[in-house]
């Protein structure tokens, strides 16, 4: 009688998976219960985790994800023993029995909360912190060997843990903290697993004065002010045999969402105070429609804009990134139609930038300012740094800044601002000249 069960069960599976591939091509996937490696996370801690990282994986075109019980079921009827669910086999085999294509296995390495006093002249305060690590294998049923795996550890602080719960809804017996690490790293784990899997990357669908439209919104679990990196495919990698590794990953720009709705949301350039100052986000004038994005971390947003490896402009016609054979020498570009080769002046400069003139004479007075207080110092620099990262395409700014750091004796800072203002400007002598300056 068991097995005449798990025979129809495993019928009508297979027969749902081949109607349903018959309208879409629809990927179906089981995650079983991530098991807890850690005596920081209880049983019960694992279960909530398992449906915190299965609510970032549901809701997409490409995936079909099966209720938990029924893998739990296929693992009773079959005798199978539930504590031996990472071995990929076992798991395989179930996993066939519901027609689906891969399991995810998973576990929580790490789930910690702390609290530190810092004690101030006349005050205490309070910073908490919550770090949250998770691995995940994802295994093909027809072989039972692991196609992909990885692990991503997210921390997060100073949040407070009631308003936490209230953002992320239900709370599953952890704090809010918890809760909102667990999500952090759920969010890039599954992203990096959908697309590997079904290529099914979150994707820029619209771009209209700064505002870009990303096809992921509350479904999806995205929050305002999550963070996403657009990028494009670089070369193939291949490895001595030939055998395509993988592609390089050009970042484009960082963003924020500012606006969620049910199935999309908005986002633009980062607004947090924190990058006022020295930090680059990104060319944010060059995302266009089909742009790849990926959920970011706070930390790992914050090591992205730091390294500010950002492509300074897209590959032209006859730029293509796969070239048999060795790559043949780049013509120099030359300068776009109103690009000063040789002034500093911000009325001569800023006159050939794409922008309004409305802005221009904002732009021009804000250059005017920091030329008159004739210093090179710190605030002179945050000056010039911010009004660079306010327009992508002001080399004149990116000059600035390179010059006054140089000025500082921040030779490395020097560099970056040299050849940000080259990377728009390739025939900018003053740029050229600094950067020979700073080496």
């Amino acid at each position: 009688m068991r097995q005449a069960r798990i025979l129809l069960l495993s019928v009508l599976a297979v027969m749902v998976c081949a109607s349903c591939a018959c309208c879409e091509d629809i990927v179906r996937i089981a995650i079983a219960k991530f098991e807890s490696a850690t005596s920081e996370a209880t049983d019960q801690d694992a279960a909530s985790i398992t449906d915190i990282f299965t609510d970032t994986m549901i809701h997409t075109r490409s995936i079909a994800v099966i209720e938990r019980t029924r893998l739990e079921e296929v693992f009773r009827e079959q005798r199978m023993s539930m504590s031996g669910v990472l071995d990929p086999s076992t798991a395989a085999k179930a996993g066939k029995l519901l027609g689906c294509k891969y399991v995810i296995l998973g576990s929580v390495t790490q789930l910690r909360e702390d609290e530190t006093k810092i004690h101030n002249k006349n005050t205490t305060t309070t910073k908490r912190t919550a770090e949250a690590t998770l691995y995940a294998r994802v295994i093909d049923t027809d072989t039972g060997e692991a196609v992909y795996s990885d692990s991503y550890t997210a921390k997060v602080s100073s949040r407070s843990e009631e308003a936490r719960s209230r953002e992320y809804g239900i709370n599953r017996g952890l704090s809010g903290m918890k809760q909102q690490a667990i999500t952090n790293a759920a969010k890039v784990l599954s992203s990096k697993i959908r697309e590997a899997i079904v290529d099914e990357s979150a994707r820029v669908i619209a771009v209209d004065r700064g505002i870009i439209t990303l096809n992921r919104g509350a479904s999806s679990g995205v929050h305002a002010g999550d963070m996403y990196l657009v990028y494009m495919d670089g070369e193939e990698l291949r490895d001595l045999d030939g055998t395509v590794l993988g592609r390089e990953v050009q970042n484009i720009a960082v963003i924020e969402v500012y606006e969620v709705q049910e199935k999309y949301s908005r986002a633009g350039v980062i607004k947090r105070k924190t990058l006022t100052k020295q930090s680059y986000t990104g060319n944010p004038s060059l995302i266009e429609v089909g742009d790849k994005t990926r959920y970011l971390s706070k930390e790992e947003s914050d090591a992205i804009i730091r390294q500010g490896v950002f492509i300074g402009r897209r590959p032209g016609i006859g730029d293509d990134f796969i070239i048999d054979g060795p790559r043949p020498p780049r013509p120099r570009p030359e300068p776009a139609y109103g690009m000063e080769r040789t002034s500093t002046r911000p009325e001569k400069v800023i006159a050939g930038y794409d922008i309004s003139e409305d802005d221009k004479k904002s732009r021009i007075a804000a250059h005017k300012k920091l030329i008159r207080s004739n210093a090179r110092d710190r605030n002179t620099y945050n000056g010039y740094v911010a009004l660079a990262n306010s327009y992508s395409g002001d080399y004149l700014a990116a000059y600035q800044a390179g010059a006054t750091a140089l000025a500082l004796g921040m030779k490395d800072e020097a560099r970056d601002w040299f050849d940000r203002a080259l990377s728009i400007n390739p025939d900018y002598k003053p740029a050229q000249d600094g950067k020979a300056k700073s080496r």
